[in-house]
């Protein structure tokens, strides 16, 4: 039903962080309670992006089906070097509404205007600053070692830690880039088994946190074998033969 689909449409939303905004129906038409910011749509196109068969139809500029030619209303998909997207919007009472992103040197912005009559003009504007300012920079890559750690009741005394996914931001230069690796247990005792969960590894820039990479271990770490009775007591009958 109708209400189902709406309902899930704002549990989806919760869960992509777009705390700002309330649908009240699946067309984006007005309705009373159906409400939006450019931060939270900004979200979503970032989630959309991530979805390729809506990526692909989004940078879709034209398309023949079943004898019907169809054109994208996005004109940035023409005009503007990179443009992958994203949605155009309108109605009397939100006025022009514009999503767009732009992907160049493996770098994506994504820019939200809402009730802007000069969409076109402000979305290079926007996405020109942003290519001219940032650049984007891995803070570390899956499966990069980021750290060794001490592991008690083995015979291997270290365990490497890895990081389980790529990140990259895009930063400018006068950001300062930090990070704190977080354990999920302050020491570590056999056994540990590779891809288990070891922490994580926050990146702040400016002193903001941009991303958290989970960090696993990155290989199998047994325990060590013990005698029967304890070493003292195997040593005794070694003593007494």
């Amino acid at each position: 039903t109708v209400e189902n689909f709406v309902a899930e449409m704002n549990r989806r939303a919760a869960r992509l962080g777009m705390t700002n905004s309330s649908f009240a129906n699946p067309s984006g038409l007005n309705a009373e309670g159906h409400c939006s910011t450019a931060r939270d749509l900004a979200l979503l196109a970032r989630a959309c992006l991530k979805n390729e068969t809506l990526a692909a139809i989004a940078s879709t500029r034209s398309v023949t089906l079943e004898g019907r030619s169809f054109v994208n209303h996005n004109k940035l998909l023409w005009r503007y070097e990179g443009c992958v997207g994203l949605k155009t919007g309108y109605t009397e009472k939100a006025g022009r509404t514009l999503v767009s992103a732009a992907e160049r040197d493996g770098m994506t912005l994504i820019a939200v205007t809402l009730d802007d009559p000069d969409d076109w003009r402000d979305h290079t504007a926007l996405l020109d600053y942003g290519f001219s300012t940032y650049a984007p920079v891995t803070l570390t890559e899956e499966g990069k070692a980021v750290a060794r750690r001490p592991v008690s009741g083995s015979l291997v005394p270290f365990v490497e830690i890895q990081a389980a996914e790529t990140v990259r931001i895009p930063v400018c230069e006068e950001d300062k880039i930090d990070w704190e690796l977080q354990w999920d247990q302050e020491a570590l005792e056999a056994p540990l088994r590779a891809g288990g969960s070891a922490g994580r590894m926050v990146c702040r820039v400016n002193g903001e946190e941009a991303a958290c990479v989970p960090l696993v271990f990155a290989q199998d770490v047994d325990r060590a074998l013990q005698p029967p009775g304890g070493i003292w007591t195997r040593l005794m009958e070694l003593w007494n033969r």
